[in-house]
Order: structure tokens, then sequence, then C-alpha cells
């Protein structure tokens, strides 16, 4: 019994092998591409939009009190913009809410993005699936709850969700934002409904009434968003396709692939421009599974 369970658990490891070696250099199915990729399919949304102004109804919830008043915004790209109540009886006591995010919906190149969002916490290394309300989005950042990320639609490539921290501040609570009710403005989308929500304690909802793109903006109402400082980035270490894998091999074929990669001489020696070839890999993936099967027959 403990010989039949060996070798089905060898042929496990050997089918974990061939996996690994041939999956590795094929598009597998679930590939997620990278947050380059992924942000430069989201801008081409944004990308005709150099200024925008905005009229939207503001619904201000705290645990004390509940508000309703009319704000009007002005946007510029890259980085300019004003806000202000137009209620003349109402409107913000204290609280300015904190519009980074709103450079999401701005012509702007990928590389300013990346600016923007690195400051929040979000980590552009990490990207995979995930689903929001049912559907099949993209995740920039890692997948804790509380983690800074930007969740980004499958389909359109629009902005669903950012969660972050306030650059600068590390005792900031955490902020989400939700975006939803897109509409076709010209060539692109906007977001006619964003939800604000400050930790606990605070919500707001804008809905917006009117919307106008490109239209020019008096400079002399704009601030500037401002830039916090990026965060220094640790280079990830190479992985294999192997990586992950070999805890589950027997001992003896841990110590072969030890001693091989320990070689300066063997063909899995990185320089080795013969690992570009497919069939060298072939080779010598037949090459182990016979001294495998042989060893353990």
């Amino acid at each position: 019994m403990k010989k039949i369970f060996f070798h089905i658990k060898a042929k496990s490891a050997l089918f974990m092998i061939v996996s690994a070696i041939f999956l590795g250099s094929l598009t597998a199915y679930g590939y997620v591409m990278p947050a380059d990729q992924i942000l430069d399919f989201m801008i081409k949304n944004f990308s005709g939009f150099r200024t925008v102004t905005v009229i939207q109804s503001t619904l201000q919830t705290q645990a004390w009190s509940e508000k309703v008043f009319t704000e009007q915004l002005w946007l510029e790209s890259p980085d300019k913009y004003s806000i202000k109540a137009l209620d003349s009886l109402s409107g913000r006591d204290f609280f300015a809410p904190d519009i980074l995010y709103r450079q999401l919906f701005l012509a702007n190149s990928r590389e300013k993005i990346e600016r923007i969002l690195l400051p929040l916490g979000i980590d552009l290394s990490i990207t995979s699936y995930t689903r929001f309300e049912g559907e099949i989005a993209f995740r920039i950042g890692k997948g804790e709850p509380d983690s800074p990320k930007l969740i980004i639609e499958k389909k359109r490539f629009l902005p669903l969700m950012i969660m972050y921290k306030v650059p600068d501040n590390p005792e900031s609570e955490l902020i989400t934002v939700r975006f939803d009710d897109y509409q076709k403005e010209g060539k692109g989308w906007y977001p006619y409904e964003i939800t604000y929500n400050q930790g606990e304690n605070l919500v707001e909802k804008y809905t917006i009434q009117t919307i106008q793109t490109n239209i020019p903006i008096d400079a002399s109402i704009l601030n500037i968003f401002p830039e916090y400082e990026l965060p220094e980035v640790s280079e990830p270490e190479p992985m294999t396709p192997m990586d992950g894998l070999q805890d589950d091999f027997p001992d003896e074929l841990k110590r072969e692939l030890k001693e091989d990669s320990m070689n300066p001489d063997s063909e899995n020696d990185s320089a080795n421009p013969d690992l570009a070839n497919p069939d060298i890999d072939k080779d010598r993936l037949r090459n182990v599974i016979k001294a495998f099967e042989e060893e353990y027959q």
C-alpha cells in the first residue's frame, strides 16, 4: 500500500513539473495583464477630457447630521481643480473632501496616473482578477480587505472603486470611493454617481446634474493637486516556473535539482542561450522523467 501511495505521489510531482515547464512558456488561461497595460486601456476612456466642468448634487451624511447641497467642480488636465458650493444658505461647514481620485477622469499619461496611485499605497506590481458586484474585474494592488487598491471593469476598463489613505498621513482613515452609472460623454465615459466614504463616519454621494468637457476655465480660480513623494519600491526577485512546486518533490529529486542549479556547467545556467529553445527544454524534461521512472520502478 505504501509503495502504491508513493507512486501516486511521484506521478503527481511529475505532472506538476510538466505543467510548470510547458505552461510556463505559454499564455495560460487566466493570464492577467500587468498594471501598465490595464492603465493604458483605462486612460483611453478619458483621453479626450482636457477640461471637465461639473455641477453635482451632494448628499453628505455624518453621524450627527445629513444635508444636501449643490456644488460646481472644475478640473483641468493634468492636475488643476476648483470646487465651490452654489447654494447660498447651505454648503460645506468645515469638511473639504479629498478629490485626488478625480484625476483618473482627465486626459493624463500613464506615468502621471502611476505618480498619483503609488503614493496612495497602491502596489502596481500586483494585478489579479476579482469580482465586484458579481462582475469580473481587474484588481491593481493587494487583495486584503483594507489594502489600497484600484478595481477596474474588465469589459470597458472603467474604474469601479479605489481604496487608499491620504499620503503623508498614516493615521488617516481609509477612503473608499465607488464609481457608478457610467454614461457616454463624447468618445469617452464619465461616472454620473460617485460615493465617497471616509472610514465609517462620513459618506458623501455625488450625483452629476450637468457636465461640460473641453470648455475654457478661468485659470485664476484653479488650484493644483498636491504631488506626493513616490515610495521606494524594491525590485522583486525573479521567479521560475518551478517556484512553489518543489516542496512536493521526493527528496532524491530535490537533491538532483539543487545540484543541477549549483553546477555552473548545467544547462539551467541563466546565461545559456539554448534556454530560449523549447526543444532543449523538452529533451531535458524527458531525461529527468526517464531517470525518475527508472529510479522508482
